[in-house]
């Protein structure tokens, strides 16, 4: 097949591939962070001149100033789609459609400037669980790999092939992705260090970087002028003592390592196969990955020994293709993958917590260095069935994930929905602790986020529903005094993985945070979620009970 004929067929799978991991997505509920970026939209729509001097939510002492952690392009994209579809789900997520196919074809398009058959491993990227679940939600983390697959690919093709507006638009695009998502401001390193690899001089590469910084720092100008934060530009770290303690830097460790080897499943066999070992590097790290995940390290909680195990094998292919990556210098992409992945390391550590959606980010260059490191070991026939067995595998890890999280999702709707049907009534007022969709949802029919900046449980008053999410809340539980009645409503799932753990319980699952633990998903049959419905009669008549 011409290679022409074969680059726009292989585009097309891409992007039909793209479409078939959106389809589960597509009538999912609001889920994790997004209420909070439909937040940030709706207050542009509602006040455009200093939009975030608006409360969090309804009954918020928080302005959404004070939470901003920097995506002031996506909060604009969402709020133009807000006004074009009404704001509803199925049709804000189908608005969105052509930026994942953007993404998609940016990364093959990447993949194709050093690979010489980079179609299944930009599928297989595609198919892990960071990806395929991450890339669904209506986050800054969509935006930002649309702008920034894009933008390194035509920073490589205008200085491979000399072609000055490709490198300009590079600088734009790259520049967008920092609006789109500050904390993505790592892809800006790849960029300088491949125009250094490539000779480029010193005063071009500064002009390329003034290029890329002009709008983001003017974006923090206005804001500061505006607000008197520099929020955006501060890491979320500052504001929790934890990272003082030596304890919770090895545990990021843990999660950093363990996340790259399950977010992207090939990211922990691949690089053995790419490069086998020798038996005393085999052992070397082996021992590195028992000594990290061992009960001297773990920071305060149980856990499980299936975890710990899990967590260990992870992180040695993480560690041995993180090894690979590095000493690789021969790769015509080397300063690319390593200026990648060491930036993407340096922001992800030091960030106060490790999430799925972050490290989808370090997926392209581990993987792709890994089947560059693949081509001329193998004969075409047998790499080709290596990667489709590679993609099953990877798919039949993903795709149960997503089933679970969009049930999980659904459920938090539909709590909400049943505690309208059964507990709303004239005069009470209901409360809630939990964030993400729940939280949404709970606002839709009426309920208040209980402030635990403005008197925590003393708001709740006799008469009044509180429902509290025992793993969907980082507030304080009730007080055990609280004389109530209460009912517990428990969430089962027939399929064994989870994405959210409970570490007081040693499960350590923490998909989209991993203040719920250092893996990314593990297996568990916990209940997905339990909700503590809390009703405080009117009268002591009514014969209450403490907790």
């Amino acid at each position: 097949m011409p290679p022409d004929r074969l680059r726009r067929r292989d585009l097309a799978i891409v992007a039909l591939f793209a479409c078939l991991i959106f389809i589960p997505f597509y009538g999912m509920p609001y889920h994790i962070d997004e209420p909070i970026f439909l937040r940030f939209a709706q207050a542009i729509n509602a006040f455009p001149s200093r939009p975030f001097n608006a409360p969090l939510r309804g009954n918020s002492s928080l302005a959404l100033w004070q939470v901003n952690d920097g995506c002031p392009l996506s909060f604009d994209l969402i709020a133009l789609a807000l006004k074009a579809t009404g704001g509803a789900e199925r049709l804000m997520r189908l608005f969105f459609l052509p930026l994942d196919l953007i993404a998609a074809i940016g990364l093959y398009l990447i993949a194709g400037r050093f690979l010489k058959r980079p179609l299944w491993p930009t599928l297989v990227v595609m198919a892990t669980p960071a990806y395929f679940l991450n890339m669904g939600h209506l986050m800054g983390e969509k935006f930002a790999a649309a702008f920034g697959f894009i933008g390194l690919y035509t920073l490589i093709v205008g200085i491979d092939e000399d072609k000055p507006l490709w490198f300009w638009l590079s600088a734009l695009l790259i520049s967008a992705t920092i609006l789109a998502k500050v904390s993505i401001c790592f892809l800006l390193l790849p960029c300088l260090a491949y125009c250094a690899a490539r000779g480029l001089s010193t005063r071009r590469i500064a002009a390329y970087l003034a290029v890329v910084s002009v709008f983001p720092l003017g974006y923090l100008v206005y804001y500061t002028a505006a607000y008197g934060s520099m929020i955006p530009f501060i890491v979320y770290s500052s504001k929790h003592s934890a990272v003082l303690n030596p304890g919770y830097r090895i545990a990021k460790i843990r999660s950093f390592l363990a996340f790259i080897g399950g977010c992207g499943i090939v990211t922990a066999f691949w690089p053995f196969a790419a490069s086998p070992p020798r038996r005393r590097e085999l052992g070397a790290l082996a021992a590195a990955a028992l000594v990290l995940y061992c009960p001297l390290f773990d920071y305060g909680r149980p856990v499980r020994l299936l975890d710990r195990a899990l967590g260990a094998a992870l992180a040695a292919g993480a560690l041995w293709g993180l090894w690979n990556l590095l000493k690789a210098r021969q790769s015509r992409a080397w300063s690319l993958w390593t200026g990648w992945i060491l930036g993407g390391a340096v922001v992800m550590l030091g960030l106060w917590m490790m999430s799925a959606r972050m490290i989808l980010f370090l997926l392209p260059p581990l993987i792709f260095a890994a089947a560059e490191a693949l081509e001329p070991r193998w004969e075409p026939a047998r790499l080709a069935r290596f990667y489709a067995l590679s993609l099953a595998l990877v798919l039949v890890v993903s795709v149960p994930l997503a089933l679970v999280d969009y049930h999980y999702a659904c459920v938090q709707r539909d709590v909400a929905a049943l505690v309208k049907t059964d507990y709303a009534k004239p005069g009470r007022r209901i409360w809630t602790t939990g964030s993400w969709g729940f939280q949404y949802y709970m606002e839709e029919i009426g309920a208040r986020d209980i402030d635990f900046a403005a008197g925590s449980w003393s708001q709740v008053r006799p008469g009044d529903v509180a429902v509290v999410s025992w793993v969907n809340s980082g507030a304080e539980p009730a007080p055990r005094s609280l004389r109530a009645k209460y009912a517990v409503l428990a969430i089962k799932e027939p399929i064994p993985l989870r994405l959210f753990g409970r570490r007081d319980l040693g499960i350590q699952a923490g998909f989209y945070s991993s203040g719920w633990g250092f893996l990314p998903y593990t297996f568990s049959a916990l209940p997905l979620d339990r909700f503590l419905i809390i009703e405080v009669p009117k009268t002591a008549a009514e014969q209450p009970r403490a907790l």
